[in-house]
């Protein structure tokens, strides 16, 4: 009989090993919950079908979320302890909540509508103000961006409503008079100044930047930014929720090219100060950046990107990395650290220098593999430095650096903890 070599076993061992490695046979992840502070259940809801669930804070604390797509009650009104304040029926809220100065605001079909804080009690509705769900509120002012049919495109209008819902002023959304096609797909505000990111299909570009100035009655147009040829947001289209501002005004966003991911910033007069290639391998939906202008992105690798490139990359663990529709901002922490979350439920938090601080897989009870019915959808963090994020079933807050978000730069999606996706 043949002699079998310690090779030809090892070698056995490694197929068979290679073999079994699936989503099913991974080692289970340190399971440990004791950052996990309190839960709140929002009941039999189907959160996939919420566009942009991310939590809005006020300033004592309080957390406010859509738990429901059904009829029922909708949103939610949580002290920081997650007891519940008040819950409401908005009718059918299709946006992010906004919270601005005691008073809640959002999207409901083609509607915009605005809720005292306090109670939860709509204060007045608008109809007629909005199409799809981009809207952004400062201290005097309402953005939404509508379309209405024209022949067989249509027309595309930015809008400005008070504070009271009704209507300041509208103008066409158009990269030039000869060019038809401007679908609006993000917005962000800074001071008076508008920056839409609009699909602009021009020559070998599909993406530009509008920027339109609030002159009181009326909006005047500044300058359109183009991208580069080749350079698109195919596959952002839909997810591409706000461009981050940093505190010099620059405007920082990501693009696809030969399927890289890279980091733009344009200065607010329309001028691209740097592109730089980040190590991401699928598609950034969205940033944060810090007070220097640095870029956060985060999937299974988690990277600081600069005006040089990647300041540092940050691979998690590798049973850890699970599939995910793409990249996104992680969240800053005042005391410079930066949390991330993908929907295989994993909280990381990475300090400045790019070191991992702590890592945690939450899975309920003895289950070991992914239950689509507890998938992360979106995080903040309360002004004591909870992490509050919302699942599909509940919303559950783990405990953070005690710290809240960083003050200055554009540290989460939607920049700051009301959402208003303003500087």
């Amino acid at each position: 009989m043949k002699k079998t070599t310690p090779l030809f076993l090892l070698l056995v061992v490694l197929i068979v090993s290679y073999t079994s490695c699936d989503l099913n046979n991974i080692k289970p992840p340190d399971n440990k919950t004791d950052r996990l502070k309190w839960t709140y259940s929002v009941g039999d809801v189907y959160m996939n079908s919420l566009p942009n669930p991310v939590p809005a804070i006020d300033e004592k604390s309080n957390i406010y979320a859509i738990v429901s797509s059904h009829s029922k009650d909708d949103f939610v009104k949580l002290d920081q302890s997650g007891k519940k304040v008040w819950s409401k029926n908005g009718n059918g809220i299709s946006s992010r909540l906004i919270y601005s100065n005691n008073k809640l605001f959002y999207s409901r079909g083609t509607s915009i509508a605005c809720a005292d804080a306090e109670t939860g009690t709509e204060l007045w509705s608008t109809e007629n103000a909005i199409n799809g769900n981009i809207i952004a509120v400062t201290n005097d002012r309402i953005y939404t961006t509508d379309y209405l049919e024209n022949n067989f495109l249509g027309v595309n209008y930015l809008k400005a409503f008070n504070l009271d819902g009704n209507l300041v002023w509208e103008t066409k959304i158009k990269y030039s008079d000869s060019d038809s096609i401007n679908f609006p797909f993000a917005m962000s505000i800074n001071g008076n100044d508008i920056y839409i990111g609009v699909l602009a299909e021009i020559g070998k570009s599909n993406f530009a930047i509008l920027k339109y100035r609030d002159t009181g009655d009326n909006a005047k147009k500044i300058w359109n930014w183009l991208a580069p040829e080749d350079f698109t947001t195919e596959g952002v289209n839909g997810r591409f929720k706000d461009i981050a501002i940093d505190d010099n005004s620059n405007l920082l966003f990501a693009m696809t090219k030969d399927s890289k991911q890279y980091v733009f910033s344009i200065s607010a007069l329309g001028n691209q100060n740097w592109i730089s290639e980040t190590n991401q391998n699928i598609i950034i939906s969205n940033l944060s950046v810090d007070t220097k202008g640095n870029v956060f992105s985060s999937f299974s690798t988690i990277e600081k990107t600069g005006a040089n490139g990647s300041i540092w990359n940050t691979k998690l663990k590798k049973d850890w990395e699970f599939e995910g529709l793409a990249a996104n901002a992680p969240v800053l922490s005042d005391e410079g650290n930066s949390i991330s979350m993908n929907f295989s439920k994993l909280l990381t938090a990475i300090d400045n220098n790019g070191k991992i601080l702590w890592e945690q897989h939450y899975e309920p009870e003895e289950d070991t593999g992914l239950s689509s019915d507890e998938q992360f959808h979106s995080f903040t963090l309360n002004r004591n430095g909870d992490i509050i994020v919302v699942c599909k079933f509940e919303i559950k807050c783990f405990k953070g650096d005690n710290s809240g978000l960083l003050k200055g730069g554009w540290p989460k999606l939607y920049g700051n903890y009301g959402n208003t996706a303003s500087k």
